[in-house]
């Protein structure tokens, strides 16, 4: 696992990458496995559940984490990390509308931090974090006159907004995690830099 996990965060990165941006892609990287374990983790939950209709849509989601990662490998970064956050933002937008009210949303908590990290310019992040609070809002007022695609109990509904609670609030520590560790080993390397 751990050779997996190395080699997925070494995707993207090439020998003359400035440290700045080579962390960058390696978190992007990690967020990409995260990602593929957390929609694999629905997956298996519906399976279990016996919920089949949405599965061909996380099939579909890992697909584009997959060629996220192929893009990364391919060193596409800058389509990569545009790529990555559009087809998020779309693909928890679809989940928001058609799954009634499972708090599918809350998803776009770590999206909204993502961008900060993953882009230098800060233009480019604050776009990004704009147009995701708009593209929430906008879904919040549809919401309501969009038929769910599947009619959920009381208790799955109450399963599943626990279940998006805890997958956004485990793809926000990574992301806080990766960002503290990233910054604590830049300013190590600062103060070696000055002794």
């Amino acid at each position: 696992m751990k050779k997996l996990w190395s080699f997925i965060s070494d995707m993207g990165y090439s020998a003359g990458l400035p440290p700045e941006e080579a962390r960058r892609i390696k978190l992007l990287c990690r967020l990409n496995l995260i990602s593929f374990l957390v929609l694999l983790s629905y997956f298996i939950t519906e399976l279990i559940l016996g919920i089949y209709t949405f599965i061909p849509f996380l099939i579909v989601m890992e697909l584009f984490v997959a060629l996220d990662l192929f893009l990364l490998y391919k060193q596409a970064v800058a389509l990569a990390k545009n790529f990555a956050i559009v087809i998020v933002s779309l693909c928890i937008g679809f989940f928001t509308l058609y799954t009634g009210d499972t708090f599918s949303e809350a998803s776009f908590i770590p999206l909204v931090a993502m961008p900060l990290i993953i882009f230098k310019n800060k233009k480019v992040a604050l776009y990004y974090l704009f147009t995701t609070l708009v593209f929430v809002v906008v879904l919040k007022k549809l919401q309501p006159s969009v038929i769910p695609l599947i009619i959920l109990t009381n208790e799955e509904i109450a399963f599943f907004r626990i279940l998006n609670i805890a997958c956004a609030a485990i793809i926000t520590y990574f992301i806080t995690y990766y960002f503290k560790a990233a910054n604590e080993e830049y300013e190590s390397a600062l103060v070696k830099m000055h002794e």
